[in-house]
């Protein structure tokens, strides 16, 4: 940071250990962001970057005691069982987080943090995005012009219900409802996790603007090749330290795409699990897809792909029967009525769904009895917590957990009831390449050793790799299956 350049963030020797656990999450972190900068944060899955934003911005709980230290100086650190315990000082504009209320911290700081399902309050997308203007006391003449201004940069429409928004839509809107705010300080924790290339690009090239106008922007994010061209600064965490800072100019822009996944269809028997035939989905008066028809085969696999709002997410729900199709029938071989009935349990010991948000999935204590709760053994729930990589975590509460490592844990406590049908939605999210990689090993094998069916949701790019039997393209006009059936 250039001596002229007034600090919007400074993390000084700022360490953090969450209640039973017997590591620091962070450890004597240290840097600092000025006004016109946008700095990424990256760094393995678990590495800390979640954490060290939700100190940032004061939503570590508020019973944790801050040590009360000078700048630089350690000193004996203060406990609270329930909440945890943390050393070191974070100043946002020459002021102590932990001496601001939540209102005072909000006239700083516009967040957009991973679960955005937990941020969104109304039902539609004018009054979200005009919640927090008007709680900041903002003219009502001067929030409009906001939401105009937000609505044509991040397209979005203001009368679109927020229930039937995809999760890069959510993603972009509550991106905008921090905008409209006005703070002059953006923090934002894997904002790009939900959005296609469109949709990155644009909140990319949004940001880059902003910092040239004199924000701070810091933004957490596993997509750096992507993310590097837009930004000033990267700044690394390992194992909850600052390990590197780097320039990002000179970068260029990763170019791995969809396109370059090809269908490779395994010679199999043929042996149908679940039919789809003529299904179409209204919601709100709008059509989210129409007349699609698939044949899932045991041990196949398939990837959707499309566009934010396109209908994958509303597509694989409506497979898993967690959605009514307005048309259509689906038929499956343990329970092969055509009628559409509500889902029993013995149509999740079938079908296993993942969801996009990890968060509504988890309620055990712990990593292992998360696993262990439906699979069919001890022993068999201490292969699978192995298989994903999860074994250091076993007595780690879920929720403790990274957001990546949170959407491993789903992966692995559904695949572990070993359902025939597993589908998958955005299950790569929070993932760095390496444990991206890893999965998409493990979910290969698990194909191939069970003849699991596996129907993955995703708009990652980095999974151009990983071989399918059908590619299903979603379109605003239509559906099209690579190396299947032709639908819409």
């Amino acid at each position: 940071m250039s001596p002229e350049m007034n600090a919007a963030i400074e993390v000084h020797h700022y360490t953090f250990r969450y209640p039973c656990s017997g590591n620091d999450v962070l450890r004597d972190c240290q840097f600092t962001l000025a006004y016109g900068e946008f700095v990424l944060l990256a760094g393995d899955s678990g590495s800390g970057k979640s954490t060290l934003i939700r100190a940032i911005i004061g939503s570590l709980p508020d019973t944790v005691r801050e040590a009360g230290l000078e700048l630089g100086e350690k000193t004996g650190r203060q406990t609270d069982e329930q909440a945890g315990e943390r050393w070191g000082r974070i100043l946002i504009d020459g002021r102590d987080v932990t001496e601001q209320t939540v209102s005072a911290r909000a006239r700083f700081i516009g967040s957009v943090l991973q679960d955005a399902d937990s941020q969104i309050i109304h039902t539609k997308v004018e009054d979200e995005i005009a919640f927090g203007g008007e709680n900041l006391g903002m003219d009502t003449s001067r929030i409009e012009e906001h939401i105009s201004r937000v609505c044509a940069l991040l397209e979005l429409e203001c009368a679109w219900n927020t229930s039937t928004l995809s999760g890069g839509q959510k993603q972009r809107l509550i991106t905008a409802a921090a905008l409209v705010m006005d703070r002059k300080i953006l923090i934002l924790d894997e904002p790009l996790a939900n959005l296609d290339r469109a949709g990155a690009a644009l909140l990319l090239h949004t940001l880059a603007q902003l910092a040239k106008d004199g924000y701070a922007v810091l933004m957490a994010e596993h997509r750096i090749d992507v993310a590097a061209p837009f930004a000033n600064r990267i700044v690394r965490l390992e194992e909850g330290r600052v390990c590197a800072e780097e320039d990002s100019s000179g970068r260029t822009q990763f170019d791995a795409t969809m396109e370059t996944m090809s269908t490779q269809k395994t010679l199999r028997p043929m042996a149908p699990l679940l039919s789809a035939r003529g299904l179409s989905l209204q919601l709100g008066g709008r059509e989210i897809f129409r007349d699609v028809s698939m044949q899932v085969d045991r041990g196949e696999r398939i990837v959707i792909v499309g566009e934010n709002g396109s209908g994958k997410t509303m597509l694989l729900r409506t497979l898993a029967r967690l959605q009514k199709p307005t048309r259509g029938e689906i038929v499956f071989s343990r329970s092969p009525q055509r009628q559409y009935r509500k889902p029993s349990p013995a149509w999740f010991r079938g079908v296993g769904y993942v969801f996009q948000n990890p968060n509504v999935q988890l309620f055990m204590p712990s990593v292992f009895e998360e696993i262990a709760y439906g699979a069919k053994s001890t022993d068999a729930a201490r292969h699978y917590m192995e298989l994903f990589g999860l074994k250091h975590l076993s007595e780690r509460h879920p929720h403790s957990l990274s957001e990546g490592q949170k959407r491993l844990l789903t992966i692995a406590a559904i695949a572990a009831q070993e359902p025939e049908i597993l589908l998958l939605d955005e299950p790569t999210v929070g993932q760095d390449h390496m444990a991206l990689k890893q999965l998409m090993v493990v979910l290969g094998e698990i194909s191939k050793e069970r003849g699991m069916a596996i129907i993955m949701v995703t708009h990652d790019r980095r999974c151009a790799g990983y071989p399918a039997d059908q590619i299903v393209r979603m379109q605003s006009d239509s559906v099209i299956t690579e190396n299947g059936v032709h639908s819409g």
